[in-house]
């Protein structure tokens, strides 16, 4: 199913992150200017003589040569993010388009929490599903239903670089910068960061627009449908391995409205990264008459970026009080994780929380609530 290329899809990758324009300010810049990690900011395009540049603070910050299609006064959205040392703007879309009446904003994740407010959505998508569940399905439905439950073929795909060289080759190159704008990289991590790749997660699409709201054009399953529409193009089994991890995102989706049921909110999502393997997120909110008495919140993860090798985290939530299990596939990295338990507490009480327990593990989690098996391949064939 795969072909290698000439040039070889993290290397592809690398050069479109290269190409995706940013700008970049010291942390004194940055500073001087009150930005933030997450913040979404605008600046205005000006000139001056013959130049044009983007004024952002009262600052000019030169325009990049892939921006040179702007008119003085244009209303530019940038991004604020860390890179090293130094912060960056990565532009975006104009945030206001994708506001919705409960206050969530799809691209910057600053109000309102991804649960709490998709939820309602999620109810209004499939309501009629739930007050007649004898109703017949389609078989789209029944072919869905029959996949195994698990995000393989997901993970496979969104493994870093394959989908973009393809495109590439495809003749795709916007699409494949749009991708990589979507992917998370682990040395630029934050919590709007994280809940925004969560929104975007692929799985709230029709409840979004069943209640009127816009689906961001960084969503994983908007992007992947454009992605199969354009690879098919050229190879039926490249259209259809996107069009399988399409599928195991609407498994996914169908077992949330199963499982969310008597006061439980369940929901799986892969979270795609630039610079490691995907990362799986499962979270639950539990009834509030379930053993623990008083709910609470199960958020289980699964990481596996190089350096570390493969992470998994359960952090249990009950009122103020948490519980954390950390295991690592490698011993030196379980030993740095339980070093970190005194920062780790020292953050959570600055949150009014307590860490009531904190379990470091060395080796694999016996249990995955949605194990994955790790991506065997590293392109797509195009040559069919």
């Amino acid at each position: 199913m795969i072909a290698p290329d000439a040039i070889s899809p993290l290397a592809r990758y690398t050069a479109l992150v290269a190409e995706v324009p940013v700008i970049r300010l010291a942390e004194p810049d940055a500073q001087a200017l009150g930005l933030r990690d997450g913040q979404i900011v605008q600046a205005l395009v000006q000139s001056q003589g013959d130049s044009l540049f983007f004024d952002l603070g009262g600052r000019r910050f030169d325009i990049p040569a892939a921006w040179q299609r702007v008119a003085v006064g244009d209303p530019r959205w940038f991004r604020v993010g860390r890179q090293g040392e130094a912060f960056v703007l990565r532009p975006t879309a104009d945030p206001s388009a994708a506001t919705d009446a409960q206050g969530l904003n799809p691209l910057s994740g600053t109000s309102g929490t991804a649960s709490g407010s998709l939820q309602p959505s999620l109810n209004a998508t499939t309501g009629a599903l739930a007050a007649d569940p004898t109703a017949q399905l389609s078989p789209r439905m029944l072919d869905i239903l029959s996949r195994p439950s698990g995000l393989s073929a997901l993970a496979e795909i969104l493994a870093p670089g394959r989908l973009e060289s393809a495109l590439i080759t495809a003749g795709a190159p916007e699409l494949a910068r749009a991708l990589v704008s979507a992917r998370l990289r682990s040395d630029a991590l934050s919590a709007e960061s994280i809940q925004r790749a969560v929104v975007n997660g692929g799985v709230w699409g029709e409840a979004m627009l069943a209640a009127g709201r816009q689906v961001s054009q960084f969503d994983l399953k908007v992007l992947l449908r454009q992605i199969s529409r354009v690879l098919s193009a050229r190879s039926a089994s490249a259209g259809s391995e996107v069009d399988d991890a399409i599928n195991d995102i609407e498994r996914k989706h169908i077992e949330s409205i199963q499982q969310s049921v008597d006061g439980r909110f369940v929901f799986s999502v892969m979270l795609p990264f630039g610079d490691a393997p995907p990362a799986l997120l499962r979270f639950e909110r539990h009834r509030r008459n379930d053993d623990r008495g008083e709910g609470g919140y199960t958020i289980d993860l699964h990481i596996a970026p190089p350096r570390t090798g493969d992470l998994w985290m359960k952090t249990t939530v009950v009122g103020t009080r948490v519980d954390v299990t950390v295991w690592a596939a490698r011993k030196e990295i379980a030993t740095t994780v339980s070093a970190a338990s005194q920062q780790l507490d020292g953050d959570l009480r600055v949150a009014g929380l307590q860490l009531r327990a904190f379990n470091v593990l060395e080796g694999v989690r016996p249990e995955m609530a949605d194990p994955v098996e790790k991506p065997r391949s590293s392109g797509l064939d195009l040559t069919a």
